[in-house]
């Protein structure tokens, strides 16, 4: 990981470990701006000490249901420390790719079990919405967006990150339209203690051996499965279409790509499209071990 004089081997488990940004947000908005399957998102200004400027700010604040209110608490804050750290720790290698971590927010009207997590606001959102709203061909160049969509996922495995999460809705597009890898809410830092097996995403972009582990045993998120995530969402990002979209239900979706079924070929092709082709089907073959690392992949993708 990222030299740090607050390095360590397991988890913090207190918030002071983290900046703490309460009281230095201001103009919150009263309702979520977006929303995941685990969290919903708000809008804030914050004052970078840094620069002086006001600058708006995205707070992450995580949901889970089904628990009294002790155990909510509790898994909640674990959750917060687990995904805070991952973060924060990779926001610290000042990478242009990732998305930086700001620090914790405590504010009652929010939530008043656990902090939010800060991190810069992005007008342009995620990537397919971005790509979504430039839809004449050659408005953007797709192939520097999955370069830089690959820069940021090496940033993560060479500081042993497994992203575990991997879609077009955790690839935020930053002011100068470079893709930042956001969300690490799923995320593992390999040799770190503390974090959990749990892996539960979007079906859609999960490698076969998560699906189905040969050996019975629970699955574990692995540097070849973001591989294999990743090549899903760099066929997204030249269609400009969520993969799979014509499949309605998670279980269909498990059967087509346990029958190994991937994409189909790009009709008509593009340049970026052909170029690619190859790599794509090495990237979610079904052998993990056939699957390129990803400083191989990063290099093909710099030389086309």
């Amino acid at each position: 990981m990222p030299s740090s004089s607050r390095s360590a081997t397991t988890i913090p488990m207190t918030f002071d470990y983290f900046p703490i940004l309460t009281n230095k947000i201001t103009d919150i908005s009263q309702h979520p701006v977006d929303s995941g399957g685990y969290s919903s998102i708000y809008q804030g200004s914050w004052t970078n000490p840094k620069t002086g400027r006001q600058e708006r700010v995205a707070i992450k604040s995580l949901r889970a249901k089904g628990l009294n209110c002790d155990a909510l608490s509790k898994l909640l804050t674990k959750r917060v420390l687990r995904e805070a750290y991952t973060w924060d720790e990779i926001t610290k290698t000042g990478h242009k790719n990732i998305l930086p971590f700001l620090g914790l927010l405590i504010d009652l009207s929010i939530d008043p079990r656990c902090p939010a997590l800060v991190g810069t606001y992005c007008t342009r959102k995620h990537v397919l919405r971005f790509l979504q709203t430039h839809p004449k061909p050659g408005t953007v160049k797709r192939l520097p967006i999955i370069i830089g969509i690959a820069r940021g996922l090496q940033c993560l495995h060479n500081h042993n990150v497994i992203h575990g999460d991997l879609k077009a809705q955790n690839v935020l597009i930053g002011e100068n339209e470079e893709p930042l890898l956001s969300d690490f809410g799923r995320s593992r830092i390999q040799d770190i203690t503390g974090y959990t097996t749990d892996f539960a995403c979007v079906y859609r972009y999960i490698a076969p051996e998560l699906l189905a582990p040969s050996d019975g045993e629970m699955p574990k998120r692995s540097k070849a499965a973001d591989i294999y995530a990743f090549a899903l969402l760099a066929y997204e990002v030249l269609t400009g279409i969520e993969v799979y979209h014509e499949i309605k239900t998670e279980q269909a979706i498990i059967k087509h790509v346990m029958a190994k079924n991937r994409p189909a070929k790009i009709d008509p092709p593009t340049a970026e499209s052909d170029m690619m082709w190859k790599t794509l089907e090495e990237c979610w073959n079904t052998d993990q071990a056939a699957r390129p690392d990803i400083d191989s992949l990063l290099s093909r993708l710099e030389s086309m």
